[in-house]
Order: C-alpha cells, then sequence, then structure tokens
C-alpha cells in the first residue's frame, strides 16, 4: 500500500490521488500547479488558515474531484486567473469565505458540486476574455450571504441548478 502523504503546504505539480484525509489546522492549505488533477478519492481537505485548494495565478488545465472541502480559514477553493479549470463532485462545506472563489477564470466548469453553510457558496468575478465559465448541477444552500455573486467579466452560466435557503436573494 502507498505511504500517506499530508500535502498541506505543499504545492502539487503531478495528477494526484489522495489516500487520507488532510487535515491543514494551522497551516497552508494545498497549492496546484498548472496541468494538474486532484483527485480527493472521497477524503475531506479542512482546516487551513487560508484557502484550503488554491491553484498558481494563472494556472492552466487544474481539476479537483471528488471529496469534501470544509471548515477552511478562507475559501474552500481558490482559483486565480485560471483558464479550463474544472471541479467535480465536490462538496464545500462550512467554510469562513466562499465554498469558491474564481477571480479572473476563463472556462471554469463547476459540475455536481455542492456548497453549503459558507459566506457564499460561489463567487465568479472579472471574468477573463477566453469564454464563459458554468455552473451546471450544483446545490446552492444555506450560505450566510449569497448562494452565487458573478460580478464583471464574461458571462457566466448557472445551468440546472438548485439554490435555496441563502441568506441573499438568489
Amino acid at each position: 500500500t502507498a505511504q500517506a502523504q499530508n500535502w498541506c503546504g505543499q504545492t502539487i505539480s503531478v495528477n494526484t490521488v489522495l489516500n487520507q484525509h488532510q487535515n491543514c489546522s494551522g497551516r497552508t492549505g494545498i497549492r496546484l500547479n498548472s496541468n494538474v488533477v486532484l483527485d480527493l478519492n472521497g477524503y475531506t481537505v479542512s482546516g487551513a488558515t487560508n484557502s484550503c485548494i488554491r491553484s498558481v495565478v494563472g494556472g492552466r488545465n487544474i481539476a479537483i474531484r471528488n471529496g469534501t472541502i470544509s471548515g477552511c480559514g478562507e475559501e474552500g477553493i481558490k482559483f486565480d486567473g485560471v483558464y479550463n479549470g474544472r471541479v467535480f463532485n465536490v462538496n464545500l462545506f462550512n467554510n469562513v469565505r466562499e465554498g469558491m472563489w474564481c477571480i479572473g477564470c476563463s472556462q471554469l466548469i463547476a459540475r455536481w458540486v455542492d456548497a453549503r453553510g459558507n459566506l457564499r457558496g460561489f463567487r465568479i468575478e472579472n471574468g477573463g476574455s477566453l469564454g464563459e465559465n458554468r455552473l451546471e448541477y450544483v446545490t446552492v444552500i444555506a450560505n450566510r450571504v449569497e448562494g452565487v455573486l458573478v460580478k464583471g467579466g464574461t458571462k457566466s452560466l448557472v445551468w440546472q441548478s438548485w439554490l435555496v435557503g441563502n441568506a441573499a436573494e438568489d
């Protein structure tokens, strides 16, 4: 069997499948380089002092899938200027700020994502010039300020999704 690896405070540069929960309490979260798929493999990343998972600035082709991100000191996921980001089958629960914040992103697809109990479920801001960002089949429930905030930039699409019980109108 593979040895357990704690990725908190580290940068991942190759496709990676987690083999244990990642409790980042008191430390920074996980950083993802371009051209990386992080498969949470059903595990949870939690407790980072900042974003639990964040991209390198201007990253390309970054994907996160199959697990839970919760209890982060800032965002669950922060993509900064990412082109072709993918987030599939992820739970974003009880993060201090956004479940997911994508600033300056192009061609983002978040599909089958459940965002609950965050400040905002999703914040898509200043979308990049290379195309739309899409939230598909997402569930956004009981976030403290807004379910989804889209602000500036290119068009964004929320499709076949369920937004209910967020503090501001959805």
